[in-house]
């Protein structure tokens, strides 16, 4: 699959280049397709016949596809670079070792992040070596994710599993205990490899923008997306929200003026939801990650109709919100994307409700207040503080941004500092069987 993603990505750009009006429209076009294609056959072909054979009262055998590792990600850059050649926004690179490399970069192969070509392929040029700088920043670096990694997600996991497996034998405390574990799990988990493959990259001399940062301050479902996997809320972004309100915006052009501006809102609403579900699906083949989608998709419609609203009629009060409606905005934020967590993390719609139906019905079962838990919510909430104290200047919730806390390895003290903390990920981690969550996508 890679080395035919590989041709593809190194030949289309160049006689796209070279193509001008429809040819280079028709040639785009073909190349996304034959990429969406090969993404389709792997990774949806078995939920499309299954679904399909069960509308009309048939059953499908399951075909044993063996599912390229990383090949959402894979996919997604090849996309976004072929397009950005297409718009003119970089030129096409001739090296077919450089495109080979820049697809295939080992670090972040397996789950991301989703790079740009325009961020990749320069660096390339650069002759980029392996200094002692970078490997000291790299290193710690990597360290934070693994932290993350086994210390946090992989100890959260064993709770979570359990309570998802058989909800109804759990307490509804102990559900939503668990439920508001899923996210930090997930989070952990993922900006733990995420921190891992810019760590690698940054040994080898390449940098990989961050995919997080501090998704849980965020204040509305907008600002969600704008912190969290931010690699991919990117890419939907600039290769398909706005080319979707763009293409609409052109079909309404001959209506009046008047009536354009009622129905521009509704353009970007339905781009929204457009997105959000691609975003979806592109998680995963199964209903789940298509409601979970729609999910964020109506939440974010609504959010953008009452921040509209609000913007129009109570421009004062938007501007000069109190510390303590924020801090309830930001909760209010926390808590719906826990909620529709659910069915991200459930294997089926059936077992998402049940789950739905325990945190939400009031039962006795077994009750655990589960420590690392605890643990994990602690380190989350120094963690934001010390980034938020940490610019003096800027110390508004909005404003706050994380950061690697990189301490110089010359130096007895943070050397000490960085041993002991690897030792403290060592004797606390997790070594049962586990796996990196991004990776199944």
């Amino acid at each position: 699959m890679h080395d035919r993603g590989v041709i593809i990505t190194s030949f289309f750009p160049l006689a796209i280049e070279k193509a001008e009006g429809k040819k280079r429209s028709i040639l785009t076009a073909a190349a996304v397709t034959v990429l969406v294609l090969i993404l389709g056959v792997f990774k949806y072909f078995n939920f499309f016949m299954s679904t399909v054979m069960s509308t009309v009262g048939k059953t499908w055998t399951t075909l044993d596809i063996i599912l390229p590792v990383g090949i959402s990600f894979y996919i997604f850059s090849a996309i976004g670079y072929l397009l950005d050649v297409s718009w003119g926004m970089m030129p096409a690179e001739k090296n077919i070792l450089d495109i080979a490399l820049f697809l295939s970069f080992f670090p972040k192969q397996v789950c991301g992040p989703i790079i740009k070509g325009r961020e990749f392929l320069p660096q390339l040029k650069e002759n980029r070596r392996i200094t002692l700088k970078n490997i000291e920043a790299g290193i710690q670096i990597f360290v934070f994710g693994l932290f993350k990694k086994l210390v946090l997600a992989d100890h959260l996991g064993v709770f979570v599993n359990d309570v998802y497996h058989a909800p109804s034998a759990f307490g509804t405390l102990t559900v939503w205990w668990a439920v508001f574990s899923t996210m930090l799990q997930l989070y952990f988990d993922f900006s733990g490899y995420s921190d891992m493959a810019i760590g690698m990259a940054k040994i080898f001399g390449y940098d990989i923008p961050r995919n997080f940062n501090l998704p849980f301050t965020a204040r509305n479902i907008s600002e969600f997306w704008d912190r969290w996997h931010i690699s991919l809320s990117s890419w939907l972004n600039i290769y398909l929200f706005n080319p979707i309100t763009v293409s609409m915006n052109r079909k309404i052009t001959d209506i009046p003026k008047e009536k354009r501006k009622k129905l521009k809102n509704l353009q970007m609403y339905a781009a929204l939801l457009i997105t959000f579900l691609i975003s979806g699906i592109w998680h995963g083949a199964g209903f789940t990650f298509i409601v979970w989608g729609l999910c964020h998709g109506v939440w974010s419609v609504l959010h953008s109709m009452y921040s509209n609203y609000m913007k129009q009629h109570y421009k004062s009060f938007v501007k000069n919100k109190s510390k303590f409606l924020t801090v309830l905005d930001i909760l209010l934020t926390f808590f719906t994307v826990n909620v529709i967590q659910v069915f991200f993390n459930s294997d089926s719609l059936g077992k998402a409700f049940n789950m739905l139906k325990c945190m939400f019905t009031l039962h006795d079962g077994i009750n655990q207040p589960y420590t690392w838990s605890f643990f994990a919510y602690a380190v989350l909430i120094v963690s934001t503080l010390i980034a938020h104290f940490h610019n003096k200047e800027k110390r508004s919730i909005e404003n706050t941004e994380g950061f690697y806390p990189l301490m110089d390895l010359n130096t007895v003290k943070g050397l000490s500092c960085f041993f002991f903390f690897c030792g403290l990920t060592i004797c606390l981690g997790y070594f049962g069987e586990t796996q990196f969550i991004y990776g199944k996508f």
